[in-house]
């Protein structure tokens, strides 16, 4: 069992104290966007997969959270290479080769065995010939050498809504350029939401105090001390009820809301976050929890 944090630990939390709002979370949202087009070079030969995404978290900066039955599958270990590529087109391809999904969710990029969680966006029963018109307008844009230009044909095809998903879809069997190949998945995959089904209105209110910034790792810790590691950090009640205090955790994260940290503790734990008189406790039965 290893907690690591260090005095950034200390001096974040105590610096940061700005509660979740409406634009902090499109702050964060557009932080990782950021991160997920930096330009990587990665070589990996038999490289297990917790290797793979701790290599891209160091050097992307960005919270890249795994969801525990993956390393229960024993992945396959990876060999894959990539030169001056998008972080998102290197995890793209990782994920694509061990049958994995991922989607930007509570500060982080979150990687789960496909389909556990996500829900595919309806495409509406019908489609106008003027989005017909429009996509075949922007659809070249996608490929222009020009940066200004591909941004505004993702922008002008996303505003179509999910109309748009099968006849972009039907348009990547054609297509070869890779980076309009890649922004036709991102787009499709925006309109993509996630249900963990853990938030209620009252957890919300109770997380509302828990509002300082942390950065820590955990490596097969005992969720008790996880929570006791938060509770001495925040001052804040934080229990543990005895048939999940010994479950292991290993997350890592980085300058990230306590308040969402703890539900990020609560999932990997295979516990649940529940309001507690004046603070929260992990509980057991969380959705999706193995006996």
């Amino acid at each position: 069992m290893k907690i690591r944090t260090s005095l950034a630990v200390v001096l974040i939390a105590t610096v940061f104290c700005a509660r979740y709002s409406y634009s902090a979370d499109a702050a964060w949202k557009e932080k990782i966007e950021s991160a997920l087009e930096r330009q990587v070079t990665f070589d990996f030969s038999d490289t297990s997969f917790g290797e793979a995404i701790s290599f891209f978290q160091q050097i992307a900066r960005v919270n890249l959270l795994v969801d525990p039955d993956i390393a229960e599958s024993s992945p396959a270990n990876i060999t894959i290479s990539g030169k001056s590529v998008t972080l998102r087109n290197a995890v793209d391809k990782i994920c694509g080769e061990l049958k994995l999904e991922w989607i930007l969710v509570d500060q982080a990029v979150f990687i789960f065995p496909k389909g556990k969680y996500t829900q595919k966006a309806a495409a509406p029963a019908t489609w106008s010939d003027e989005a017909a018109a429009a996509l075949k307008q922007a659809l070249p844009g996608l490929s222009s050498p020009e940066f200004e230009v591909r941004e505004k044909a993702s922008a002008s095809i996303k505003a179509l809504g999910t109309g748009v998903i099968p006849h972009l879809q039907q348009a990547l069997k054609t297509e070869t350029d890779a980076e309009a190949r890649e922004r036709m998945m991102t787009i499709m995959k925006s309109f993509e939401t996630v249900s963990l089904s853990e938030s209620t209105p009252e957890l919300d209110k109770a997380l509302e105090k828990y509002g300082r910034k942390v950065t820590f790792e955990f490596v097969d810790t005992p969720l008790e001390d996880a929570a006791n590691f938060i509770k001495q950090l925040t001052k804040l009640p934080v229990t543990c009820d005895k048939d999940v205090m010994k479950r292991p955790l290993t997350l890592r994260v980085s300058d990230m809301e306590v308040s969402v940290a703890l539900k990020w503790i609560a999932r990997l734990g295979r516990a649940r976050l529940v309001p507690d008189g004046e603070g929260i406790k992990f509980t057991g039965a969380a959705t999706g929890e193995k006996k």
